[in-house]
């Protein structure tokens, strides 16, 4: 059951126009980053590290655009008063809001694939100057991708997914992405000093620190963004499962 589940939230999220008008939007935005990189950067434009620099930036911003898809589901039951029905079915709470999750983190996750096909369209544009693109190498987009990106998106869709269920308030998880960015701005000040650069790059949620600095590569040369992943995995899913199984710890 949970499968179908799963699968019907992803059919809903595919017809919502929301869907195709975020992949518009991601797409114009890594063609606008690698417009810039091809014309401004002093190494190759589509080299991995400025790939890998813009997808990180993009999905700091994904996670505003994110919430229309992930909050929807934590909201959309009580806001079409289907929750009495619901409640009926011999499915857990927890086990039912998980793949409705799953479901639509798909969807968003589907729509950030936009930002990287700008990119990629954006570098061989006519006129990008010659010698500033170097071959193109599928790994350059698809690591940083599911490395980066994806992580990003499943730790800041968790966080107001959470918000979601627990206050059942879309202004309120609007507010905590408000509150998470102005965090990470706040964040990226104080640790802007070369002595915590090293200290940034660890607890810095988007992991673009542990980009940029050289210092941090040092430390953890061979996986520099697996500290700040696992650390923000690992919060999105105690506040998930706190409030999946204490907070509306009942069966549908």
């Amino acid at each position: 059951m949970l499968p179908n589940i799963a699968r019907f939230e992803l059919r809903y999220q595919l017809r919502r126009p929301i869907a195709l008008i975020s992949f518009l939007v991601f797409a114009l935005l890594g063609f606008a980053l690698g417009s810039a990189s091809a014309t401004l950067s002093s190494v190759y434009a589509n080299a991995p590290i400025s790939i890998a620099t813009s997808i990180c930036s993009l999905s700091v911003v994904a996670m505003f655009l994110s919430i229309s898809a992930l909050a929807d589901v934590a909201l959309r039951d009580a806001e079409t008063r289907m929750e009495g029905i619901t409640r009926t079915t011999p499915v857990h709470a927890a086990a039912y809001l998980s793949a409705r999750f799953i479901g639509a983190f798909v969807i968003v996750c589907f729509t950030f694939l936009g930002a990287a096909l700008g990119f990629a369209i954006a570098v061989y544009m006519p006129w990008v100057p010659a010698g500033a693109v170097g071959p193109f190498r599928l790994a350059a987009y698809a690591l940083p991708y599911l490395v980066i990106a994806v992580p990003n998106l499943f730790v800041t869709g968790a966080i107001f997914f959470t918000v979601a269920t627990a206050t059942r308030s879309l202004l309120a998880t609007y507010l905590s992405a408000a509150v998470l960015f102005v965090l990470y701005v706040g964040l990226r000040v104080l640790i802007a000093s070369g002595a915590l650069r090293s200290l940034g790059a660890m607890v810095e949620p988007f992991g673009l620190i542990a980009l940029i600095s050289p210092s941090y590569f040092g430390e953890v040369r061979d996986h520099p963004l697996v500290v700040p992943a696992l650390i923000y995995a690992t919060i999105s899913l105690v506040l998930g499962n706190i409030v999946m199984y204490r907070m509306v710890n009942f069966k549908f």
